[in-house]
C-alpha cells in the first residue's frame, strides 16, 4: 500500500517523512509494505538520516524482522549500503538473530564489505553475544524503568506525607484551639442539665401546687353552691313571711268586714220583726242568705287563720 509516508520516503523527502511520523496514522503506515518492502527498508536503502531511520524502527520494531524484497532484512539492506554503525547497532540489537539470517542470495549481513570498522567489528560479533547484551538491555531497562516508576511514587509520598503532616499540624493546632471551647460547651452542658433538672423539680412542685388549687377551687365551689341554695331558703323564708303577714292582714281586713255584716244583720233583724208576711218572707230569704254566707265566711276565714297560725 503506497501511503504518504512512502510516497516522501521514495521522494527523499525526510522532513515530511519527520512530520507524517509525528502523526497515529503515520505510525500505523509504517506496518504497511510497498513492493514487498516496509517503510523501514526503504528509508535504509535510501540511506536516510540515522536519527530519522531509527525513528522509523521505533515506531515499528517488528520491521527488523520482516524480509524485504530479495529476502533482505534491514540489517541485509544497512551492511551492504556500508550505513552508520549507530544504524547497524540499532538493527543488530532489534533482530540479534538477523545477523546469521541468509537472503535470497545466500548472504548474511556479515558477508558484506565495510568501510567503517566499527560497523565490521558490531557484524563480526557474536550473536549469542549480541542476545546477552540486549537481554541486559532490556533487564537494565525494566529496572530502570521500574526504578524511575518506584522513585516517582516514593517522591508523590514524600509530598503526600508532608502534606499529612501540614494536615496534622494544622489539626493539632485547631484541636489546642478548640479544647478550652469543647471544655466550655462541656461546662455550660452540665449547667444546662442542672437547670433542667431544676426546671423538673419545679414543675413538679409547681403540678403539686396546681392541684392543690384545683382541689381548693372544687371546695369552695362546692361552697359556693351550698351556700346558695341556703341563700335561696332564707330568700324563700322571706318571701314567704312577707306573703303571710300581707295575707294576714288581708284576713283581718276581711274578718272586720265580716263582724260588721254580722252586726248589720242583727239590727235589721231586730228593725224589721212584724212585718207582713210577704215582705218577711222575701226578707227572711236574704237574711237566711246573708247569715249562710256569713257562716260559709267564718268557715274559710277560720281555716284561713288556721293555717296562719300554722305557719
Amino acid at each position: 500500500m503506497y501511503g504518504q509516508l512512502h510516497k516522501s520516503i521514495v521522494h527523499l523527502e525526510w522532513e515530511n517523512v519527520e512530520e507524517v511520523l509525528s502523526t497515529k496514522k503515520g505510525v500505523q503506515m509504517t506496518k504497511e509494505t510497498f513492493k514487498e518492502d516496509l517503510p523501514l527498508h526503504m528509508a535504509v536503502e535510501r540511506r536516510a538520516p540515522d536519527q530519522l531511520i531509527i525513528s522509523i524502527l521505533q515506531a515499528n520494531k517488528k520491521a527488523a524482522l520482516v524480509r524485504g524484497k530479495m529476502g533482505n532484512l534491514p540489517l541485509h539492506t544497512a551492511a551492504q549500503n556500508c550505513l552508520s554503525p549507530t544504524v547497524v547497532t540499532q538493527l543488530i540489537k532489534a533482530h540479534p538473530e538477523g545477523l546469521d539470517v541468509l537472503n535470497d542470495s545466500q548472504c548474511t549481513p556479515r558477508d558484506f564489505h565495510q568501510r567503517n570498522d566499527v560497523s565490521l567489528e558490531a557484524l563480526m560479533r557474536p550473536t549469542a553475544c549480541w542476545i546477552e547484551d540486549v537481554e541486559k538491555e532490556e533487564y537494565n531497562k525494566r529496572v530502570n524503568d521500574r526504578t524511575f516508576e518506584l522513585k516517582n511514587k516514593i517522591q508523590k509520598l514524600r509530598e503526600q506525607l508532608a502534606m499529612s503532616k501540614k494536615k496534622t499540624a494544622v489539626a493539632t493546632h485547631l484541636l489546642g484551639a478548640t479544647r478550652p471551647r469543647l471544655s466550655q460547651q462541656g461546662a455550660s452542658m452540665k449547667a444546662d442539665k442542672e437547670r433542667e433538672a431544676k426546671v423538673e423539680d419545679l414543675k413538679q412542685v409547681l403540678e403539686q401546687r396546681l392541684n392543690g388549687i384545683k382541689e381548693r377551687i372544687t371546695i369552695m365551689e362546692e361552697n359556693m353552691k351550698k351556700e346558695k341554695s341556703s341563700e335561696e331558703v332564707m330568700i324563700n323564708n322571706v318571701l314567704k313571711r312577707s306573703y303571710m303577714e300581707e295575707a294576714q292582714k288581708k284576713y283581718e281586713k276581711v274578718a272586720a268586714s265580716h263582724e260588721d255584716i254580722k252586726r248589720d244583720l242583727e239590727q235589721l233583724k231586730q228593725l224589721h220583726p212584724t212585718e207582713n208576711s210577704d215582705n218577711s218572707q222575701g226578707n227572711a230569704e236574704i237574711i237566711d242568705i246573708q247569715e249562710f254566707n256569713c257562716k260559709h265566711d267564718d268557715t274559710m276565714l277560720g281555716s284561713v287563720k288556721n293555717f296562719f297560725n300554722s305557719n
